[in-house]
């Protein structure tokens, strides 16, 4: 009970850092949980590498030997909107419906990191015996107790958030339980990304960056109202002292002026609406039922 009260009285901003692989957001993650905890605020980095194990995305390209093993979340966004988008007289072995179950999967393990976290903003503890990490993040929430009422919790969610619909879930839970909400942008030129990858030990495959590029929803402020309080850090040659400051900034700004539920579920059907419309599973389901469709027209003809 202590627990739930603490988390139901703690100043809390959810800030969601966005951007291509190799950009810099688990960069720009360590150095403002450094920067926050200097200046008295709690801080937690959320790596979402960490909660999606990778085992799921295990897939062969086609390519041959040389592109198997490819097992990140990354190279499986990869794989779903370079199939789920093809015609359907062009996939081979059936390319779409192994899009879709692999999709199908990552999207849960996705949704499963939202309700863990939606549980720990609601009664202060994640119920997750699988992941140490909401064992931190609740240990953090201990801390931030001791500190007194007046202390505040950033939760830093590290993550490429590619498209606005995945942002746009964080927002909805930082809307739900009346808590701060921002954005950081990191934005980096593709070529820079593609340079800084092969040089990790475990880089991905050139032509997922690429096609990550090619579908990257930057946030937009002047076309979504919910993307107001966002910024944009450019990493290319580091992040500068004033770029850190501005963020700091933003993000004491968005814990003192907190969301507030909404009471009318015009704009939530809406917003569900558009998501599921653009969202890569619509597609994939609908590029299914079409495959589907032409068999049985097909055995029907035979």
């Amino acid at each position: 009970m202590e627990e739930v009260r603490c988390v139901r009285n703690a100043r809390i901003c959810l800030c969601v850092l966005c951007g291509l692989p190799a950009a810099g957001k688990s960069k720009l993650a360590q150095v403002l949980h450094e920067h926050l905890e200097k200046r008295g605020f709690g801080a937690f980095v959320l790596s979402y590498d960490e909660l999606i194990p990778d085992e799921p995305f295990e897939f062969n390209t086609g390519d041959g030997d040389q592109n198997r093993g490819v097992r990140t979340p990354t190279s499986f966004a990869h794989f779903c909107v370079t199939h789920v988008n093809c015609k359907i007289h062009t996939c081979q072995n059936c390319a779409v419906l192994r899009a879709l179950s692999m999709q199908s999967s990552w999207k849960m393990r996705r949704q499963r990191v939202l309700r863990t976290l939606a549980r720990f903003l609601h009664r202060g503890c994640a119920d997750d015996a699988d992941a140490a990490t909401w064992t931190r993040l609740t240990q953090e929430l201990h801390q931030l107790r001791a500190r007194g009422h007046q202390s505040a919790l950033v939760i830093l969610l590290d993550d490429n958030f590619y498209y606005q619909s995945m942002r746009y879930e964080v927002y909805q839970l930082a809307r739900r339980y009346s808590m701060g909400f921002c954005q950081l942008y990191v934005q980096r030129p593709v070529t820079s990304c593609l340079r800084r990858n092969r040089t990790r030990s475990c880089p991905l495959p050139d032509e997922v960056i690429v096609a990550m590029e090619k579908r990257l929803e930057p946030p937009n402020p002047l076309k979504n109202s919910w993307e107001q309080s966002s910024l944009t850090m450019t990493s290319e040659d580091g992040f500068s002292p004033q770029g850190i400051e501005l963020s700091i900034d933003l993000i004491a700004a968005s814990l003192d002026n907190p969301l507030s539920p909404i009471q009318d579920d015009t704009e939530q059907k809406e917003a569900d609406r558009q998501r599921c419309t653009s969202s890569v599973m619509h597609q994939a389901d609908q590029a299914c039922r079409r495959l589907v469709s032409q068999a049985m027209q097909s055995a029907r003809g035979q």
